[in-house]
C-alpha cells in the first residue's frame, strides 16, 4: 500500500514540499522579503533618509535592522514549534485582530496634514537635487 502524507493522501504535496530542501526554502523565503519589502514604508524611508545622510550608513544601517528581524522572526517561528499548534493558531489571531484594530483606529484619528510637513521636505529635498544634477550636467560639455 502507498504511503500516505500528512492529510492521508498517498504521495501528499507536503511530502514533496518537505523534501525540497535548503536552497528552495531559501529562494523562496528571499523572494517573499523581496516582494513584501519593496514598495513597504522602511524602503521609503531609507531612500528619503539616503537623500539627507550618507548612502553607506543608511544601507549598514537597513541591512542591520533587516538581519536583526530576520533572526527575531526565526528565533519566534523556532518558539512557535515548542508551543502546541492550538495555541499559535489563537494567539496569532488575537494578535491579528489587536494589531488590525490599531491601525483602523490611528487612521481614523490621524489628521489631515499629517503628512504634509514630510512631503514639502522631501519635495524640497528632490528640487536641490535636481538643480545640483542640472548643473552638474551643464558643466559636462565644457570639461
Amino acid at each position: 500500500m502507498a504511503e500516505t502524507g500528512e492529510e492521508g493522501i498517498p504521495g501528499s504535496w507536503v511530502d514533496k514540499y518537505l523534501e525540497l530542501g535548503f536552497w528552495h526554502a531559501f529562494v523562496v523565503s528571499l523572494a517573499v522579503i523581496i516582494v513584501s519589502e519593496i514598495g513597504d514604508k522602511t524602503f521609503f524611508i531609507a531612500a528619503i533618509m539616503a537623500m539627507k545622510h550618507p548612502r553607506k550608513l543608511i544601507f549598514s544601517a537597513a541591512i542591520s535592522a533587516l538581519v536583526i528581524m530576520t533572526v527575531l522572526s526565526v528565533l519566534l517561528g523556532f518558539i512557535t514549534t515548542i508551543i502546541p499548534r492550538v495555541y499559535t493558531f489563537y494567539a496569532s489571531t488575537l494578535l491579528f485582530i489587536i494589531f488590525g484594530v490599531r491601525m483602523l483606529y490611528e487612521g481614523y484619528n490621524m489628521n489631515d496634514d499629517e503628512g504634509q510637513e514630510e512631503l514639502e521636505e522631501v519635495q524640497m529635498e528632490l528640487k536641490k537635487k535636481e538643480k545640483s544634477t542640472d548643473c552638474d550636467s551643464a558643466l559636462i560639455p565644457l570639461l
